[in-house]
């Protein structure tokens, strides 16, 4: 578990990159500090932050970042952002190189502000919408797993959250009278 107080730092942020974050479940809190999570989470994480906002930044425009954990925003918001190396996520300008994906896929838990506006930062993709070969009802199952692989934002409840819990979640989620439902 890590606790991070900004103070009087002139930092305004830590970034948490996907490929360090690949062992065991772990618990970041902050105060008055931005979180960026850059790329893919693999393991269960909690991020509490206090008085800051979580930024997603995925890897690159070609596949939806995937995090895993409870993300708790207090004062703050949830963003997105592209990275240095990548077009723009959202395909708003002719001018820009395409986006081919860029979704956000949450395995766990958001709460806080600012969902709706991470929602219309991230790239929808559905490629192949209007042309799926097969019958009637594999076309339906392919249908809806393009929605849900190309939406913007998918949160899912993952069962997984519950069996390999970060340090400090079940105290914390008891303390909020969030309930395994």
């Amino acid at each position: 578990m890590y606790v991070i107080d900004r103070g009087n730092s002139s930092q305004t942020s830590i970034t948490i990159d996907g490929k360090t974050w690949n062992q065991s479940p772990f618990t970041i809190i902050t105060y008055g500090l931005n979180v960026i999570i850059k790329g893919n989470v693999d393991v269960n994480g909690m991020f509490i932050v206090n008085n800051g906002n979580i930024i997603f930044e995925p890897e690159d425009c070609n596949q939806q970042q995937t995090v895993k954990g409870i993300f708790i925003v207090n004062n703050g918001s949830f963003n997105s952002r592209k990275s240095s190396n990548q077009a723009s996520i959202v395909n708003n300008s002719l001018n820009d190189p395409r986006c081919n994906a860029g979704g956000l896929y949450v395995k766990g838990v958001l709460i806080g502000n600012g969902i709706e506006t991470l929602v219309s930062q991230r790239r929808a993709s559905l490629p192949t919408w209007f042309y799926v070969n097969g019958s009637e009802k594999s076309i339906q199952v392919q249908r809806r797993n393009q929605i849900l692989n190309g939406a913007a934002v998918v949160i899912e409840y993952s069962p997984d959250l519950w069996v390999q819990l970060p340090p400090g979640a079940e105290e914390f989620t008891s303390t909020l009278d969030v309930y395994k439902k």
